[in-house]
């Protein structure tokens, strides 16, 4: 499980619409969902439609990049 919180801080950098500190509060809010195994598909750009889940919002961002 620890991969998928790597995958977050990742995802983190490469959305830089986000803070660090964004990023770093949306990990410790989701980090015992992800090791309970839950929130493996939870919105981690804060664009999200459908939070906490993730809806796809964040590849516009990228796109605008």
């Amino acid at each position: 499980m620890l991969a998928s919180i790597e995958k977050i801080q990742f995802k983190c950098l490469i959305l830089k619409e986000n803070s660090n500190d964004d990023c770093s509060l949306l990990i410790q809010k989701y980090t015992m969902r992800i090791l309970d195994g839950k929130g493996l598909n939870d919105c981690v750009c804060g664009q999200s439609k459908r939070m906490p889940n993730c809806d796809g919002s964040h590849k516009q961002i990228a796109k605008a990049l």
